[in-house]
């Protein structure tokens, strides 16, 4: 298989099999707060991204949802994936809903308050947090009783958050 790096990034590479389909190759790197790469790796980050997403994509795809998934790759760190389009320069087409589109959404799993975690400059009192729905407010370092959700965009020059009904 002839692979052609498209798009190196912090989470994964990308690599162009053919025109439809695409294969995702799982790194150990990661990123916070759109610095960039970090200079250390999480061992068998990778490999644990791509057995979760081919699992719950191979799923939604069983039960009859729509997606980019087409099968696990070679390696354990690969997904392969339908080919779509990134418009990187013309956001202004999500406008008119097209298909076979890349879907601008980055999903942040929260699962508490780590140093320097932007919840801390977001919500500055105790009824933000609340608003937010969270149960109370949190401190640095505390972890919540359940995974919490955050949404922001993507292909923006800074990823902007969400609210729920907006994602």
């Amino acid at each position: 298989m002839s692979e052609k790096l498209l798009h190196r990034g912090s989470v994964k590479d990308i690599y162009e099999i053919s025109e439809q389909e695409l294969l995702f190759r799982f790194s150990n790197r990661y990123s916070i707060f759109d610095w960039g790469e970090m200079p250390d790796a999480i061992p068998n980050k990778g490999r644990s991204l791509a057995k979760l997403g081919n699992k719950l994509l191979a799923h939604l795809s069983q039960e009859g949802f729509p997606t980019h998934f087409l099968r696990a790759g070679e390696q354990s760190e690969d997904m392969i994936v339908k080919a779509v389009a990134v418009p990187r320069d013309n956001v202004s087409i999500y406008q008119s809903r097209p298909n076979n589109i890349l879907i601008p959404l980055e999903v942040i799993y929260r699962f508490g308050v780590p140093k320097g975690s932007s919840l801390l400059k977001r919500y500055t009192t105790e009824t933000e947090w609340l608003q937010a729905g969270f149960d109370r407010q949190y401190c640095e370092g505390e972890t919540f009783n359940e995974v919490k959700l955050d949404f922001t965009t993507k292909l923006e020059r800074l990823d902007r958050v969400l609210a729920d009904g907006e994602a």
